[in-house]
Order: C-alpha cells, then structure tokens, then sequence
C-alpha cells in the first residue's frame, strides 16, 4: 500500500473534467481548471447571414457598369433566345434569324462598349418580336420576346439598368415556365454575381467592354434544359 498516493490533478474526478459554472466555460483540454473562461458553452451570438433574393433587383444592376448591364441584359437574352425561336410557327422562320442578329448586335455593343446597332437592325427586330411579345401573356415564347426587347432597348435606348432588370426578370419567367430542374433558377443570379465581383476587382467602368465570354459557359453539363440543347425547329 502506498502511504503517499499521488493526488489528483486539480479540477478532476474519476476521469471527468469539471466545468466551471461561473463562468460557462470549459478548461481547456489537457489543462487545469483556473476557473477563467477559455471555451463558451453555448455559441456567440452572431447575426444571421443576409440571403440574397433570387433574382438581382434594380438596386444591386444598377451599380453595375453601364456595358456590364447592357452585357448582363444580353446574357439573359441569349439564354432564352431558342425558347422564341422553337415557338417559331414554320410560316415566320425567317424572324428566328432577325431576332438572333439583333441578340449578336446587344452582345456587340457590350464588346466594344459602343452603340453598334444599326437602325435597321433594331426595326426589324422589333418588327419580329412584335409577333410574339405581349406583357400579358404568360406563354414562355411571349416572354421570351419580352427579354430580348429589353436586351434590344438597353443597348440602343439607355436605361441599361432598368432594362437589364427586366431581362432577367423575363429570363426568370421563361425558365420557370419550361424547366423542370429548379436548380435551373440559380443561373441567372450566377452571371451577375460574376459580373459584380469582375467589375470590383478589375475596377471596371462605363467605358470598359464587357465580351460575353466574360460569362462562361450557359448551363451546368447536366441539367441544362431540353430546349436549350436542340437547334432551332419552327414548330409547324
């Protein structure tokens, strides 16, 4: 029998470490128990993270360089573009043609950060859109239009902005209206938030030229919709 037993090491017993209730805290593993708090008990208080909405509103596009918004309307113009034009009846084709021109020439524009189109380029896209679009009508090729319109006007009106908005509030529209996947939903608010961050890091202005390649690719490999992959079929 030892007649000196060595003590236990302060704060323990039978295995289990001690917990000050003072201080809510716990000692620190492998360390006494000083009575300080090292360790809270119940987490800090922190304020909850500030989510997002779905869609970029006027506030945040409208700090955006002007050809990074006219870009941005493009962009949603471009993703929307083959729901117009295989909604196409076989007898208006030809517009299929026209309105994917006037879609190049907005995308122009925010390339080289000026004016490109021509007068004759925006009529006659207007003319072909007019076929469809309708603001109070909820059929996807409709909508469709609507997007491209504002795509068309941002460039060659102003507003980019306001116009840009729009677009990806029609983009939205069209996705919800023809996609099954709701992941589809995160596409938009994916290329403004690389627009934002591009232009902040790069301290873009009103006069930087904004390629669409700037955008990487369309969709995600697996879930881009059935539309978007297929070529342009008027429907007959």
């Amino acid at each position: 029998m030892n007649p000196n037993p060595k003590p236990a090491p302060p704060g323990r017993s039978e295995g289990l470490r001690s917990v000050d209730t003072e201080s809510h805290s716990v000692p620190t593993p492998g360390s006494p128990n000083t009575g300080e708090s090292t360790e809270p008990l119940l987490p800090r208080n922190r304020k909850p993270k500030k989510h997002k909405p779905l869609l970029p509103r006027f506030a945040e596009v409208e700090k955006l360089p002007r050809w990074a918004a006219v870009a941005f309307a493009a962009r949603c113009a471009r993703r929307v573009l083959p729901v117009f034009q295989q909604m196409l009846p076989a007898e208006a084709s030809d517009k299929a043609k026209i309105v994917e021109d006037a879609v190049i020439a907005v995308e122009l524009c925010a390339a080289t950060a000026s004016e490109a189109i021509s007068d004759n380029v925006y009529s006659s896209a207007v003319a072909a859109l007019d076929f469809f679009a309708s603001r109070n009508d909820a059929d996807a090729a409709n909508v469709s239009a609507n997007a491209i319109f504002a795509a068309l006007d941002s460039a060659k009106v102003g507003k980019a902005a306001t116009l840009a908005t729009c677009a990806a509030d029609d983009a939205t529209r069209v996705i919800l209206l023809t996609s099954s996947h709701p992941q589809n939903l995160l596409v938009i608010r994916r290329d403004f938030e690389r627009l934002r961050k591009l232009a902040k890091k790069h301290n873009w202005t009103d006069q930087t030229p904004v390629p669409p390649e700037m955008f990487g690719a369309m969709w995600p490999k697996t879930r881009a919709p059935k539309w978007a992959k297929e070529t342009h079929k008027p429907r007959g």
